[in-house]
């Protein structure tokens, strides 16, 4: 019977938080009827994998008719494009079909850089007509697309295509519209409020693990940056879901689901790779051989890589798949995309003051001005007191409930984003940072429980900060070595305590 109270105070509490976090989500970017930022890329990506790629139309029905874009032959001049339009609007209109956008949000502009364009609803029916429209280059199912020249034939393929066939997937399924396939990223976040309660209740367990889990996943829940990240249909959220799932594998003890949760990770952004590094650290404190360790983070990635690019590659060919999505790729991510104007481009350690925030959305306020209401910063106290506490607790970081798997989670996949930034990344946006906010949250509540449930461990990390720096000073006074040794291990299956019961009775014989 206590058992199952347990299991229905635990449903309660996480029905609740995800209740509220949907209920505010849904109001907080679900009424947006237009493309919200990187959604201009990543949404009409993952519409034209799934019509191109798999051969599969999205639902677009709008009161009983399909909403299509067509794009026109590139105009001579102006007039021409106006001409074109206007004979493509009479051809649709004449087979029952209305016009929803045209010249007011197609503009034609005199560069080039723009989207011959119009976008109708078409009765079912009439849609093998569509293709025999004069000046009608090609047409594609869906939502309108955004005015981006070449937008209808854009497959992004400088990142991995895992995040794009989830949208891809609503698409197709549930329905092509902007509330609907913000249903994928809006379940992403879900996923990762779930999995951080899980790595609580795990870790501590009991009522102080469900307190601490609900506790994790309500201040999760509240992070501005986590919330916009969660209603957007962009590739971020997706990746911070996938990399949190590979420290709860870490947490549950099972290698290979870690390291196919990174594969995850990297399939949907290159720096869901990030989680790797401190994934084998684990293993290897684990007591798993670090060559094994090293690979087992490595090739299931890059297995997993190949088998996620199969569609692709049949698509495009092999050389193809590899010259666009590996080397371009590479090429792209370590280069600068932006300069001049544009958004502001900020550092990782920019992340954790809120500095040179992304607008991904402006609003119109009653006065008719506009002003940032979507903005990817998060909570800059939060993460600061977080990074003083991963300081303060370093030299008893093992002691931790996860043995410091949250901090060392954390902290290595941010300083990957410093390690590229160096490397050339210089073109880093805030909204990167989603991908270690619940890491970071999840160290900042492990290292709370660590100080504060227990107050004399406070006194046992100063104490070991006070040991560490008397050596260090013995050290810088020479009155000490720094060695670094490599010892082979015990063979065979014998544990230290065994060898050592072992001499003790050899002593004694």
């Amino acid at each position: 019977m206590n058992r199952l109270l347990t299991l229905a105070i635990e449903a309660a509490i996480l029905i609740a938080i995800i209740g509220y976090f949907i209920y505010v989500e849904t109001g907080f970017t679900f009424w947006i009827q237009d493309y919200i930022s990187d959604e201009t890329w990543y949404v009409p990506s993952a519409r034209n994998i799934l019509i191109k790629i798999f051969g599969v139309q999205p639902k677009a029905i709008h009161d009983g008719m399909v909403r299509v874009t067509l794009e026109l032959v590139t105009p001579a001049n102006q007039q021409d494009y106006y001409t074109k339009v206007g004979e493509v609007k009479k051809a649709i209109e004449s087979l029952g079909g209305r016009i929803v956008k045209s010249t007011d949000y197609y503009t034609y502009s005199t560069d080039g850089n723009y989207l011959p364009a119009v976008c109708a609803d078409v009765p079912p029916e009439s849609l093998n007509a569509l293709s025999e429209i004069p000046d009608v280059k090609q047409y594609a199912v869906g939502e309108c697309y955004p005015r981006a020249k070449g937008i209808l034939d854009y497959m992004n393929y400088e990142h991995p295509p895992l995040a794009k066939y989830l949208i891809a997937l609503v698409l197709a399924t549930v329905g092509d519209t902007y509330s609907t396939w913000r249903l994928a990223p809006l379940a992403a976040g879900v996923a990762i409020l779930v999995m951080s309660y899980i790595y609580m209740r795990k870790i501590v367990g009991g009522y102080v693990g469900i307190f601490l889990g609900a506790a994790l996943a309500f201040v999760i829940s509240l992070d501005n940056l986590f919330r916009v990240m969660s209603g957007v249909a962009m590739l971020d959220i997706f990746t911070s879901a996938f990399t949190y799932a590979a420290l709860l594998a870490t947490a549950l003890g099972s290698t290979l689901w870690a390291s196919i949760a990174t594969g995850l990770a990297f399939n949907t952004k290159f720096s869901g790779a990030f989680i790797a590094l401190p994934g084998i650290v684990q293993r290897i404190r684990d007591g798993e051989k670090p060559g094994i360790a090293i690979l087992e983070f490595i090739y299931i990635p890059v297995i997993m890589l190949f088998l996620v690019a199969v569609p692709i590659i049949s698509y495009l060919g092999f050389m193809g798949w590899w010259s666009n999505s590996v080397e371009g790729a590479i090429r792209w991510h370590l280069s600068i995309k932006t300069s001049g104007g544009g958004p502001p481009v900020s550092t990782p350690w920019d992340w954790l003051i809120g500095r040179n925030a992304f607008v991904l959305y402006y609003n119109t306020a009653p006065s008719g001005e506009p002003y940032p209401y979507l903005v990817a910063v998060g909570n800059p106290y939060l993460y600061l007191a977080t990074a003083a506490l991963s300081v303060f607790v370093l030299p008893v970081l093992g002691r931790l409930a996860d043995r410091g798997a949250s901090v060392l989670a954390a902290w290595g996949t941010w300083l990957m984003y410093v390690l590229i930034w160096f490397l050339g990344s210089k073109t880093q946006y805030s909204f990167y940072m989603v991908q270690v906010t619940p890491l970071l949250y999840t160290a900042l509540v492990v290292i709370i429980f660590y100080l504060f449930f227990d107050p004399t461990n406070i006194k046992a990390t100063v104490r070991a900060w006070a040991s560490l720096l008397s050596k260090l000073a013995a050290w810088l006074r020479g009155e000490a070595r720094l060695r670094v040794m490599i010892e082979p291990v015990v063979s065979g299956e014998e544990t230290g305590k065994q060898v050592e019961e072992k001499g003790e009775s050899e002593s004694k014989a």
